[in-house]
């Protein structure tokens, strides 16, 4: 995966869905299923620390909008 653009969340979603597809197929190789493996290990790292990065967004705009209705009271 280096090198290669920076998915969206929801690409990384549907290639870890596509690695779970290719993975179950009869007669996949150790070898290609250890490499999909590790793509999607990397794969659930990365959603993990995005949605981290927008939970964390979302948490300072919720906070935001209850310092405005305070201070408009």
């Amino acid at each position: 995966m280096a090198g290669k653009k920076k998915l969206s969340i929801e690409e990384s979603m549907a290639r870890l869905d596509a690695i779970s597809t290719e993975m179950e197929k009869p007669g996949v190789s150790l070898e290609n299923s250890f490499k999909l493996f590790n793509e999607g290990l990397e794969l659930v790292k990365k959603v993990r620390g995005d949605l981290t990065d927008v939970e964390k967004k979302i948490k300072i705009l919720q906070e935001n909008e209850v310092s405005e209705e305070e201070a408009d009271e």
